[in-house]
């Protein structure tokens, strides 16, 4: 089992029915072992502070956890504003990022990074 499918199978678990996303190339594999999921689907945004935001109001429309999967990078901190209104209101929502490939990162220039 991926890593992925566990994380679709854990949402699911925990009753997770909509995933908010912006799709990106760092969450890919999440976003397909998700869609093989049965039973929770995705919506997919034009921005992931709206994605959030979406997640946010799934608590205060129907009392279950809203999720967000978003990219890497300028992905995820487009989330912070979302997650801080969830946060302040006292809002419970689960919020996944994906991360570059540190084996695709460290060919790019020979760097020496700490995910390799």
């Amino acid at each position: 089992m991926k890593g992925s499918e566990y994380i679709a199978k854990f949402l699911k678990k925990i009753g997770i029915e909509q995933v908010y996303l912006v799709q990106g190339g760092a969450c890919a594999f999440m976003l397909d072992s998700l869609a093989q999921e049965h039973g929770i689907e995705y919506k997919c945004f034009q921005h992931e502070q709206a994605a959030a935001m979406a997640a946010d109001a799934v608590w205060r429309t129907t009392k279950k956890i809203g999720s967000t999967f978003s990219t890497s990078g300028p992905g995820a901190s487009n989330l912070i504003t979302g997650i801080a209104c969830g946060y302040y209101d006292s809002i419970p929502s689960f919020h996944i990022t994906g991360q570059v490939n540190g084996k695709e990162q460290a060919q790019y220039r020979n760097a020496k990074v700490r995910q390799a």
